[in-house]
């Protein structure tokens, strides 16, 4: 059995197209017995020319997975949410589902202010709950975030390379997305000395077991 920090069921809230698949889909394909939702929250705004090339390039990404599934939340701009409204939107989708042991997001200390709203709602929706809060780092999270998990992911990190470059063709043209960046972004000088230089990096806030 591989599970992602022994849990059955993960939802991950992943603000726009890519997030998630940047920051942690290799992690995905390494614990194949643990079922993670993905939750894209906005496909970038009715006025971005790639809005609906980018929801379809999620697609076109997480069909390689059995453990994962996709669901579109539908919203247009995040800086447009209504904070309590939105909680109640996604409580209600995670109705719909299984029970999650952890629910995913991107931390509050990054530079996209998007990232810092949607851990903000990330945190409200663990208040209550035996739901364990884990953040993941993104390409835009600032060096002060100190991850304390390193997952090694060596082995799926040729398949992360060709499945984001091949899929997201839209978002090519970011910095992000060249082979250099994404070399880096998997290795810090913590995990280098250790041999470790494909790994992806977590935050553990909360966890119930």
């Amino acid at each position: 059995m591989s599970k992602f920090l022994n849990v059955d069921y993960v939802a991950c809230l992943s603000p726009h197209p890519d997030d998630c698949e940047y920051a942690m889909s290799a992690t995905v394909k390494k614990y194949s017995d643990t079922m993670f939702t993905i939750y894209n929250i906005s496909s970038g705004g009715k006025h971005s020319s790639s809005g609906e090339v980018r929801l379809n390039e999620v697609k076109r990404f997480w069909n390689q997975y059995e453990n994962a599934h996709v669901s579109f939340i539908g919203i247009e701009f995040i800086r447009d949410l209504k904070y309590d409204s939105f909680i109640s939107k996604i409580e209600n989708e995670f109705k719909k589902t299984a029970y999650y042991d952890l629910l995913l997001s991107p931390p509050n200390e990054d530079t996209h202010q998007d990232h810092r709203k949607i851990n903000k709602i990330a945190n409200s929706l663990t208040r209550s709950k035996k739901m364990g809060l884990v953040e993941y780092m993104t390409p835009s999270t600032k060096i002060g975030w100190v991850p304390n998990m390193f997952v090694d992911v060596t082995d799926e990190i040729e398949h992360k390379y060709l499945n984001l470059f091949n899929s997201f063709e839209s978002q090519l043209d970011k910095p992000y997305f060249t082979k250099e960046v994404f070399n880096s972004y998997h290795n810090n000088y913590q995990t280098v000395k250790r041999n470790l230089n494909n790994v992806e990096f977590f935050k553990v806030r909360s966890l119930y077991q």
